[in-house]
């Protein structure tokens, strides 16, 4: 022991091993609350693989076959025979973000402009005409947000499309399906946000 100040005081080798007794203390608590924090976000981690599991578990692939399309074509040919507008429909899925739907047209129909969603066209059966932009004559908005239609497409471009053709007409722009004298037109159609 040493005197310090007329006081016995501890050693230096003594004022060493405490200290370093304290540094140790203080790493192994450096060392605990970094486990601690490696320990939750591993919990976090697990939670969310979970969660994606059971959304994944949820979320099925759906597939359609050829012939199922061709079948449900054919309903809906059948009930567009019975509307006087022509035109019959089937949506055969929908999340939020997009839907698919199987139409058959007997007749030209409305003119059409979706400010949210982006069509997809799949041309399955016939021959049509596609008119795309110009201006939309006789144009109202639906019930629907964002939805008009109108009577017909004054300036707009026209491409032919035959069976198997696929065609995108973005959000925003207004378009028409022109069937051809005598020829019916089924589409798969694909409405994307």
């Amino acid at each position: 022991m040493v005197l310090i100040g007329g006081r016995a005081g501890p050693s230096k080798k003594l004022a060493t091993r405490s200290s370093r007794g304290a540094s140790a203390r203080r790493e192994r608590a450096r060392c605990a609350a970094r486990g601690s924090r490696v320990a939750q976000a591993m919990v976090v981690a697990l939670a969310s693989v979970a969660a994606a599991a059971a959304l994944a578990a949820e979320a099925q692939p759906q597939v359609w076959s050829s012939e199922q399309l061709t079948q449900l074509a054919r309903t809906l040919l059948g009930k567009a025979a019975s509307n006087p507008v022509g035109v019959a429909s089937e949506t055969i899925a929908r999340t939020p973000g997009h839907y698919v739907m199987l139409v058959a047209r007997l007749h030209t129909g409305e003119a059409e402009e979706h400010d949210l969603w982006t069509d997809e066209i799949v041309l399955r059966q016939g021959e049509a005409e596609l008119l795309t932009g110009g201006v939309m004559t006789e144009r109202s908005a639906t019930d629907a947000a964002g939805e008009y239609r109108g009577r017909d497409l004054v300036g707009a471009a026209v491409r032919r499309l035959h069976a198997g053709d696929v065609a995108e007409v973005p959000a925003g722009v207004p378009h028409l399906m022109r069937v051809l004298p005598g020829a019916p037109v089924v589409t798969l159609s694909l409405k994307v946000k």
